[in-house]
């Protein structure tokens, strides 16, 4: 980020260097906070979905339920993505890689939680393998 100060593509309010560390600070903040705003968006459009998609049957009980448990949730999330699709050309390269990262590092305890579920589910069930004999 020092290099982008000194050739001037960034602003100059955000050079502004912390006393003791001699860091831009007001940069790094900036960062974070549209890094944890890209990351926001998305999972909270991840949840929409998984809200329209598991009361799908129940919205089709009537147009209330419709636009409450299947359309609302379902438009918010579609808006979260594209907001967050359309902001991952305007980062910089450090917070392309910060933001895309910590959502790849969060699919690692999803897969680990879907397996043991699975195992659990299979278990309750009485089967001793969830894979099938070879």
């Amino acid at each position: 980020m020092s290099n982008q100060f000194r050739d001037g593509v960034l602003h100059p309010r955000y050079a502004i260097l912390h006393k003791s560390w001699q860091t831009p600070w007001v940069a790094t903040a900036v960062i974070t906070l549209f890094v944890i705003g890209f990351q926001a968006a998305f999972y909270y459009g991840v949840a929409g979905f998984a809200c329209g998609w598991h009361y799908r049957k129940q919205a089709l009980h009537s147009v209330r339920n419709f636009i409450f448990f299947f359309f609302r949730p379902a438009s918010s999330a579609a808006f979260l993505f594209f907001i967050a699709t359309y902001s991952i050309p305007t980062f910089d390269l450090t917070t392309n890689i910060v933001g895309l990262g910590g959502i790849t590092i969060g699919v690692v305890p999803l897969l680990l939680n879907r397996k043991h579920w699975r195992q659990a589910k299979a278990r309750r069930n009485g089967i001793t393998s969830i894979y099938p004999p070879n």
